[in-house]
């Protein structure tokens, strides 16, 4: 039977009797092991190496256990900067891409996002109705992948709202891609002389994470002004054609939850 290596790194160090505070002391935080042996973050190999290590254990089916899973990461990594680059040249993502490979809310939710970069709401938002509507709960995601695609979905809903022209709804959506981003983490390890632990996390959260505050810099005063002259009231965003997407609470579209407050 297949375990997930996060599982077997979790039962490797309850084997050795070690509580999540012993085991990370001088690695990692607590709460970082705890985003380990949860699926939510990939540990770098000298990582891994530095715990089997201390739980007494070889580290090679761990390492082998998250081989797939980095290939994932990279994939997801492509077609990140596939959407950025769709966003140049205004075309649409062809969600076709990494098929067979990405499960289609994936392959969908990344194409809206291209054509949310490139100023096309309406087709990003029936790109996630079509995303939805093939479901995130078949998808076969890790807790990591479903946090990754849901906090780039949230950047989709953040953009369409400053499409729309509602500030009070994109700044929420803001947060809520800020607070998926995070469950992401990159945590560093503490010790790097004495355990040679890597960086944990993607090469693209950042990037994620960031995006959407670049992409709000230059707008929100702008809007800001509109809130100044009457065109929207804060708290009250503008009814505009695009109910489902980029505004608060659940879209009737696809049935995702809209950003809290």
């Amino acid at each position: 039977m297949n375990v997930e290596p996060w599982t077997l790194l979790r039962h490797l160090r309850r084997r050795a009797g070690l509580t999540q505070e012993q085991a990370a002391a001088g690695l990692l935080t607590p709460g970082e092991l705890s985003q380990i042996e949860n699926g939510r973050v990939l540990p770098g190999r000298r990582t891994i190496c530095a715990l089997c290590a201390r739980y007494g254990a070889d580290a090679d089916e761990v390492l082998s256990g998250y081989v797939p899973l980095r290939q994932l990461d990279g994939l997801r990594n492509e077609m990140y900067k596939a959407a950025m680059r769709a966003r140049g040249s205004g075309d649409l993502l062809d969600p076709g891409l990494a098929r067979g490979r990405l499960s289609r809310f994936e392959r969908l939710v990344y194409a809206a996002l291209a054509a949310a970069l490139a100023g096309r709401t309406v087709a990003a938002e029936h790109l996630l109705t079509m995303a939805w509507e093939a479901g995130l709960q078949g998808a076969g995601l890790t807790r990591r992948g479903a946090d990754r695609v849901l906090a780039v979905e949230a950047r989709v809903h953040f953009l369409a709202a400053l499409a729309c022209g509602r500030l009070s709804a994109a700044l929420e959506w803001q947060q809520e891609m800020r607070a998926r981003a995070r469950r992401l983490g990159r945590p560093q390890a503490r010790n790097r002389g004495s355990s040679g632990c890597d960086t944990i996390g993607s090469t693209n959260v950042e990037a994620e994470r960031k995006g959407g505050a670049r992409d709000v810099d230059g707008r929100r005063d702008r809007l800001q002004g509109r809130h100044a002259a009457g065109a929207e009231k804060p708290g009250t965003p503008s009814q505009g054609n695009h109910r489902g997407i980029g505004g608060g609470g659940r879209s009737a579209a696809h049935g995702t939850q809209g950003a809290p407050g």
